[in-house]
């Protein structure tokens, strides 16, 4: 089941640089050697939000369900899994 970030509650933010890891590094980087004075002013200077998911109530509900009764099937399936 692909990603679906509009059935979360909450709003992800998609940022512009894919290179996240790289742009923590260097904002903690920054923040040791005195760059920074904060974590909000490396955050500030380094991230930028390419788009914003509106959550949609719906399909929450929907993958809710989806996620519901997969709760209930894996340990019946599980056994079977293990086996091969």
């Amino acid at each position: 089941m692909p990603a679906e970030p509009t059935s979360l509650l909450v709003q992800p933010h998609f940022l512009q640089s894919p290179e996240c890891g790289v742009t923590g590094a260097a904002m903690l980087a920054g923040l040791a050697t005195g760059i920074y004075a904060s974590p909000a002013e490396a955050v500030a200077a380094h991230v930028g939000r390419e788009r914003i998911f509106e959550p949609d109530s719906r399909r929450h509900a929907f993958y809710q369900d989806k996620a519901r009764r997969h709760r209930q099937l894996y340990p019946a399936l599980s056994g079977l899994l293990r086996r091969t």
